[in-house]
């Protein structure tokens, strides 16, 4: 029993579950919530310094760039708003919620308000693009990891208590 629930724990938080992906919408699902970090990312390390193409401008300064970063986010939100629907359908609307406010945080705000000073560390851009990949891995681990820990403590136990009656 021990070693089931470790190989799940494994598949579902290290591997970030991506043996449920099962369809189209799955997928965005996955990459959505971080598509303006990784455009953020693309941008700083190799479409900027190579090509001198912003997909991504960390500061805007006029309307062209508000309306790229608009559209970015927007992708990016829809990707949150897809996550939450997704568990809320499989589960409750109150994991679903749970898993919309996980995404915002860890995959919205924390990288929007760190991830461009983080990589001004870094000088070679190759560093910079694979540290800013382990980034937007253990943000989604520690979501991922958040969500495990409810679907076991809170969600199993509940269905446990129900299921005696």
């Amino acid at each position: 029993m021990e070693s089931i629930v470790t190989e799940r724990f494994i598949k579902e938080v290290f591997f970030l579950g991506i043996h449920k992906i099962d369809d189209y919408y799955a997928i965005y699902a996955a990459i959505m919530p971080y598509f303006n970090e990784i455009v953020n990312l693309l941008t700083i390390t190799i479409l900027k310094p190579r090509f001198g193409i912003s997909l991504f401008y960390h500061f805007t300064t006029n309307f062209h760039q508000i309306i790229v970063n608009s559209i970015v986010t927007l992708l990016s939100i829809s990707g949150i708003l897809a996550n939450s629907v997704r568990i809320a359908n499989r589960y409750t609307s109150d994991m679903g919620l749970l898993v919309g406010m996980m995404f915002t945080i860890f995959s919205f705000l924390i990288p929007n308000i760190f991830m461009y000073d983080f990589l001004k560390l870094f000088k070679n851009n190759f560093v910079k693009f694979i540290a800013g990949l382990l980034v937007i891995y253990i943000l989604d681990v520690i979501i991922h990891l958040i969500v495990y820990l409810y679907r076991i403590n809170v969600l199993e136990r509940e269905g446990e208590k129900n299921s005696r009656g």
